[in-house]
């Protein structure tokens, strides 16, 4: 199972920092930093839901993080 997250960092924090985090967490597989309305983007791979919950909570708790979104890849495609 596979997730991509999308994540909101406070003004006031350094996105790099964010994400040297999240590069640490089990399950990330890929740290971008981007722009838009999110900051950075992460793909998440683990066995099952409830470990993509965990690692989804955990990065919930970084320091800097205000907000997130989360996509569950149902099919890769190519």
């Amino acid at each position: 199972t596979s997730a991509i997250v999308l994540v909101s960092v406070d003004s006031a924090t350094d996105t790099s920092k964010v994400s040297l985090k999240l590069v640490g967490l089990e399950g990330v597989k890929t740290v971008y930093e981007i722009t838009g309305q999110y900051d950075i983007t992460t793909i998440i791979s683990a066995p099952n839901i409830a470990e993509i919950n965990n690692t989804i909570d955990a990065l919930r708790k970084i320091t800097g993080v205000v907000d997130t979104n989360t996509v569950i890849i149902l099919r890769k495609v190519i």
